[in-house]
């Protein structure tokens, strides 16, 4: 794991890993609930929106990519 945020309300955490995927994470039943990918170069970020409808993922080449 690179780095990880938890959603605003704490019920989900998004992990980012070096095998260029993002793992959802239901925090309560501590389950992996999505795997998500379609990142190139990664960066240690990874965002979620407030109402953790939307996970966001910083690339080095400039790029978002939005799930």
């Amino acid at each position: 794991m690179v780095t990880a945020t938890f959603s605003a309300d704490g019920k989900l955490l998004m992990s980012d890993s070096r095998d260029k995927k993002v793992r959802l994470w239901r925090v309560n039943i501590k389950q992996k609930i999505a795997t998500l990918s379609g990142r190139v170069d990664s960066v240690p970020v990874v965002a979620v929106s407030p109402v953790a409808q939307l996970i966001a993922r910083g690339s080095r080449d400039k790029t978002i990519k939005i799930w």
